[in-house]
């Protein structure tokens, strides 16, 4: 079909200005969404009984943990110098839209953050290294272990925080890490190695993720104590 630039730009412009949508999870009984229907990345949130919607942030942010639906809270990645990539962390409250810092510390590129309602755990690197950090709800940062390697959290628990990264220096590989917060002892894991692993998700003890080890993208389930992997059957 022939078009004259004016009706390409004008298509263009059509596609540029339509919103993005992409669901987050549920912060109590309200689902908690992206949307670019204001011009920047935005959390919003609609109340899932009412219908009623609340924009939560303004300006664009740059990541969000998943939420939980036992909090109303949602914890978010704010790049706060413009461009380069340092972020801080902010926790939003999803039924009035009020947000503010979760604690004051030197801004660092987040790779991966998680939130169980009560802690958060990410990786971040700053001038020094790259690390995993717990943080609380109420204020205040501990640095739980030194990577030096890119990685990223996925997921937390009341026991473990788990994620996946190139934790042996291989940029062809990705192996999982499980931080167990009652030993502080920290665990690299593959299935096999030179396989990718990613995306891991705690129940519990028991790690649900992605790998290569048994050939084609498969979902597997490691159980970390009892130390067995079993493959998810549909």
């Amino acid at each position: 079909m022939d078009m004259s630039i004016v009706d390409k730009i004008g298509v263009l412009e059509t596609i540029v200005k339509t919103p993005i949508y992409s669901v987050v999870g549920f912060a109590e009984n309200r689902l908690i969404y992206l949307s670019t229907r204001e011009g920047s990345r935005d959390l919003w949130s609609m109340d899932v009984e009412t219908r009623q919607v609340r924009q939560i942030t303004k300006g664009g942010i740059h990541g969000v943990a998943k939420p939980v639906e036992e909090s109303p809270l949602v914890i978010y990645l704010k790049d706060v110098t413009k461009g380069r990539e340092q972020h801080l962390i902010y926790k939003a409250d999803s039924r009035t839209g009020g947000s503010e810092k979760l604690a004051e510390f030197t801004p660092m590129r987040i790779f991966g953050i998680a939130f169980d309602g009560e802690k958060i755990a990410f990786t971040g690197a700053s001038q020094k290294d790259i690390s995993l950090y717990l943080a609380k709800i109420n204020g205040g940062i501990e640095k739980l272990y030194t990577l030096n390697t890119i990685a990223s959290v996925t997921d937390l628990n009341d026991k473990y925080i788990v994620g996946s990264g190139m934790l042996k220096m291989d940029p062809k590989t990705m192996e999982i890490f499980i931080y167990n917060l009652e030993t502080n002892e920290f665990t690299i894991y593959t299935p096999r190695e030179k396989s990718i692993n990613k995306a891991p998700a705690l129940d519990k003890n028991k790690i649900l993720f992605e790998t290569t080890a048994l050939g084609n993208n498969r979902l597997v389930i490691y159980n970390i104590e009892g130390k067995t992997l079993d493959e998810v059957k549909f």
